[in-house]
């Protein structure tokens, strides 16, 4: 059941905000009396295994990003300011072995071409040009001296960042495992902008296809389902949006799809065209057309689970 369904309706048993388990018992057994549950949900014990880990790679991107915005305020910002805006950013390829790079006067007395192997193989001009970018502002920055206490300081929070990744790494691993392994997996992936890491967090999120007895349902557990303020006004005049009730992780992930798909895949960028022509100057109109493909991809994702097919973009309707 919601969440949002819990923390309300427990006001409504005793005009009362006070919360201890007993309440919560009965604050349960009253919802499920009354109805008010969305979707009966057992997993087996792989899609549970999937949702603890995906839960814990949540955990370790928090820490992740909660250590780089450290680094930049604690490090860069202190002795690395004056620069531009591309030292706001920790680059990714940043290891415990390169910390001292964080220091505008050791990046400064490098030649370029070493600089940039540091990082990066030489493949993408974006890598390139960033890291110059940074290279040049190491000339000109205005930073405070480092001594031995910030050389320790940075060399154990990059070792931490990279420790952090380390285990990303590892459970993303350990998810894509147990998600390959699942029937539906091969049917999901099939989809145009679909990843191993979304088709995995799609399938836990779906679990059992045959529960939802229809599209709305599904829509529904997404947040995606639209909502509206009709009161007092004509029904043409309210502006509907999209509830956002539903799973957050699992709409983020399908939004993340709908980039890839409206950007990289031919089938869907002529789609995306085809949605906002004529539309090229309203406001938010690309983010308006990519919710509504990424409800779709919902649907074909849950339709595929149920079906035990491959996608076929003949049968793909997009109107």
């Amino acid at each position: 059941m919601s969440g949002n369904a819990v923390v309300h309706n427990r006001q409504l048993l005793d005009n009362r905000w006070d919360k201890h388990d007993r309440k919560d018992a009965a604050n349960i057994a009253d919802l499920i009396s009354t109805g008010k549950c969305l979707f009966y949900d057992y997993p087996t014990q792989s899609i549970h295994d999937l949702r603890k880990l995906m839960s814990l790679r949540r955990r370790y991107r928090k820490l992740e990003a909660g250590l780089q915005t450290r680094i930049r305020n604690n490090l860069l910002s202190l002795f690395f300011s004056g620069a531009g805006p591309s030292v706001c950013f920790v680059p990714a390829g940043l290891s415990e072995h390169h910390q001292n790079l964080l220091f505008a006067r050791v990046i400064a007395s490098m030649p370029f071409e070493e600089f940039y192997r540091c990082f990066f193989k030489p493949r993408r001009k974006k890598q390139r040009e960033f890291l110059e970018e940074i290279w040049n502002d190491a000339h000109q920055t205005i930073g405070r001296p480092v001594d031995e206490s910030v050389q320790f300081m940075a060399e154990q929070s990059v070792s931490q960042l990279e420790q952090f990744r380390t285990e990303i790494a590892h459970l993303d691993r350990q998810i894509l495992t147990i998600a390959s392994s699942l029937p539906e997996y091969q049917y999901v992936i099939s989809i145009p902008g679909f990843g191993p890491f979304i088709t995995a967090k799609i399938i836990a999120a779906i679990n059992d296809p045959g529960r939802f007895s229809n599209e709305a349902q599904l829509i529904k557990l997404a947040g995606f389902d639209l909502c509206a303020s009709r009161s007092g006004q004509p029904s043409g005049k309210a502006v509907p949006k999209i509830s956002k009730k539903g799973n957050t992780e699992l709409r983020f992930a399908l939004y993340q799809a709908t980039m890839v798909a409206t950007t990289k895949k031919p089938l869907f960028i002529s789609c995306m065209n085809k949605k906002i022509q004529g539309r090229e100057q309203e406001k938010g109109i690309k983010k308006i057309v990519r919710t509504k493909l990424a409800t779709k991809f919902l649907v074909i994702a849950w339709t595929l689970m149920k079906e035990h097919q491959y996608f076929n973009a003949e049968r793909l309707m997009l109107t």
